[in-house]
């Protein structure tokens, strides 16, 4: 279903909404209700509402935004089941490997990824939430161990970012124009992550 205009949205009622968010964003009944009746020129427009609209829901909303993302590592027939989207950003990208890295279908990429985001909801009591798509499963990897070092705080604001970069980058692919705000890139989630928890 192709995105519908951006100005078109604060006509939809939020069930409507929803299902209109729905291909970018997973659990998308909440940001609708932030952001039912409001209007929007622009798809950066709706991006930017968006990341307020994640900012300013409870804890309890948030936490469940992100627990609707699909768990790095998760077994690649079960996650192609449970989630169309989840499984091409993670496993149906083109991104080469470098020499000597480990296939994405490799079960000790998987297993750290599954065990390292064990431990990442037990520190934060949500799932590890990280923009992927065109990176290797692999490279994966070391920014979960760095991201295990971050405050609560500091953790649960990027990993609402990542929502947000994961959405942009999903609604670009669906051919809405994101002008004004930087395109995600591999590079920003290679960058080292410092915290001090």
């Amino acid at each position: 279903m192709p995105l519908p205009a951006p100005q078109a949205l604060a006509q939809l009622s939020t069930d409507e909404l929803e299902a209109a968010l729905a291909p970018l964003f997973e659990n998308s009944a909440a940001i609708a209700r932030h952001m039912s009746g409001m209007r929007f020129s622009s798809w950066d427009e709706v991006m930017d509402a968006a990341a307020v609209a994640i900012a300013r829901m409870s804890r309890p909303e948030q936490v469940a935004l992100l627990s609707g993302h699909a768990r790095l590592g998760e077994d690649p027939g079960r996650l192609k089941a449970m989630s169309r989207v989840s499984f091409d950003e993670q496993h149906g990208r083109t991104a080469t490997r470098a020499a000597g890295s480990p296939p994405d279908d490799d079960d000790g990429v998987r297993g750290a990824l599954l065990a390292l985001g064990q431990q990442y909801e037990e520190r934060f009591g949500f799932p590890f939430v990280e923009f992927v798509a065109g990176r290797p499963l692999a490279d994966i990897v070391p920014v979960l161990r760095r991201r295990l070092a971050n405050t609560p705080e500091a953790e649960l604001d990027t990993a609402l970012r990542a929502v947000v970069d994961i959405a942009a980058d999903r609604a670009a692919k669906q051919g809405a124009a994101l002008t004004g705000r930087p395109r995600p890139t591999a590079a920003r989630g290679a960058e080292p992550v410092k915290g001090d928890g």
